[in-house]
């Protein structure tokens, strides 16, 4: 747990703790390297209790030295001195690095994104922890309010959470979920000999640094309105936040199940649009039960600004229902990978109208949605003004087609 056994390991087995293996400053004396374990370890029994930390690993891409704040959590490419911090007693890991690679090993995440988020309430472990024991099934489930904001910046491409770790400082890792991706290159050396050298995999979601400021007040904006929501105490806000969070949850689960390319399994296809005909109608359906899909395909059409936008709108949501009702009475479906990319991002395009225009209309807004079918009036006021406003100063990553320049 503090790494004390591993220096031990090490001093045991005869390893050697030489120059290779020992900070620049621990360099001239092995007894040195020995009393600076002895001494952080008497450092950390005396230091304050750490407080248990969430690190989400993704595969994203974004610059280093920037940190944003997505759904409460820390987004930030870590650096191999940062990782190498969390580590037990880090001069004793120097001593082992000739020991099997760590699970959060600094060299090798250099880079990475990560989300961090802490945790003031968790239990640190005592004794031996049953890792099979307490895996969850949907980890991202648990973190789905980032993950969520991630997806609606940008849904051309899918943002998983590849490993889940909790991080006691300076204590212990654990990693509760997931793995970290690799593959292997090979290269020829100057001796002309094959090498081959373990490298992380990373995704196709990416960042640019020329995108940050638009990414931040993306986020920032996208995090005010699900706090509007959330924050409604009333019974119809209480209502309308759960269906929001459920419509999120849907969108998140369906995005992992994508793979990095946009591909999915064949046997998943109608499991996938399923996830995302549910999400449109957490948000958009009524409170009867006759009629559900003519009101999820108007009122989505409705968050549109233009004709021609909401017969596209109109067209797909058909054709999703049909797929799902074809999936609901056993008939072949036989879904593309085209038309679920189309799917996932009118799903997320939905939802993000939803938020935006619904801080104004608040649980109103199927009411508002209806009115606008046949007004002008209530279409600019709840509908095409909210929709202007947000996405000429904190637009996503692709401008809808629907906004005038």
């Amino acid at each position: 747990m503090t790494g004390l056994a591993r220096a031990a390991q090490v001093i045991a087995n005869g390893l050697p703790v030489n120059d290779q293996c020992c900070p620049r400053s621990y360099q001239h004396s092995n007894d040195l390297q020995v009393d600076t374990v002895v001494a952080e370890f008497v450092a950390f029994c005396q230091s304050p209790l750490p407080v248990p930390e969430h690190w989400l690993l993704l595969d994203a891409d974004i610059p280093k030295g920037i940190v944003v704040s997505v759904g409460g959590y820390t987004l930030k490419a870590a650096e191999a001195e940062d990782l190498r911090q969390l580590l037990a007693l880090p001069t004793a890991r120097a001593v082992c690095d000739v020991l099997e690679r760590s699970e959060m090993d600094p060299k090798f995440l250099d880079g990475a994104a990560f989300l961090r988020h802490d945790d003031p309430d968790g239990k640190l472990v005592h004794g031996l922890r049953l890792p099979l024991m307490e895996l969850p099934t949907r980890p991202e489930l648990h973190h789905w309010r980032p993950l969520f904001i991630l997806l609606l910046w940008r849904s051309d491409v899918a943002c998983h959470m590849d490993a889940w770790f909790v991080v006691e400082r300076g204590r212990r890792i654990d990693r509760r979920s997931g793995a970290v991706p690799w593959t292997m290159d090979v290269f020829v050396d100057e001796q002309g000999e094959e090498v081959e050298v373990e490298r992380r995999q990373g995704g196709l979601y990416e960042v640019s640094e020329q995108e940050m400021p638009r990414f931040r007040a993306f986020c920032h904006a996208v995090d005010a309105l699900i706090d509007m929501v959330l924050a409604d105490t009333s019974k119809a806000g209480r209502k309308r936040a759960r269906r929001m969070e459920r419509a999120a949850k849907h969108l998140v689960r369906a995005s992992h199940r994508t793979h990095v390319d946009g591909s999915i399994w064949e046997e998943e296809a109608d499991e996938i649009t399923l996830q995302y005909v549910i999400a449109m109608e957490a948000l958009l359906t009524g409170d009867g039960n006759s009629g559900v899909s003519a009101k999820i395909r108007q009122r989505a059409a409705m968050l549109w600004m233009t004709d021609e936008t909401r017969e596209r709108v109109l067209d797909m949501v058909s054709a999703s229902y049909d797929s799902r009702s074809k999936y609901a009475h056993g008939d072949d479906t036989r879904e593309d990978v085209q038309h679920l990319h189309d799917l996932r991002n009118l799903a997320t395009n939905v939802t993000l109208r939803w938020l935006i225009v619904g801080a104004t209309a608040g649980p109103e807004l199927g009411k508002r949605l209806d009115e606008a079918l046949t007004s002008d009036a209530v279409r600019r006021r709840a509908v095409t003004d909210p929709l202007t406003v947000f996405f000429t100063h904190t637009p996503p990553r692709q401008v809808p087609l629907d906004v005038t320049p």
